[in-house]
């Protein structure tokens, strides 16, 4: 027996609208996760040129500070 009719149709919204949930909520957890890890990049970032600064202005005083 083949399902027709109002049934069928019913069952075939129902799982196109499953679907489409799913879909949004895993849009939802990869845009939460790349913001996060956004975050993470740039406090790196922030980091790393910081470091990168102080060890430049260090040397260039220590070179200084040798004449």
């Amino acid at each position: 027996m083949s399902p027709d009719g109002p049934t069928s149709l019913l069952s075939s919204v129902w799982r196109g609208a499953l679907v489409l949930l799913g879909t949004a909520v895993c849009v939802w957890i990869a845009a939460s996760l790349i913001q996060q890890v956004w975050v993470v990049l740039v406090v790196v970032a922030a980091v790393a040129v910081v470091i990168t600064s102080a060890v430049i202005v260090l040397r260039w005083w220590w070179r200084r500070r040798q004449w």
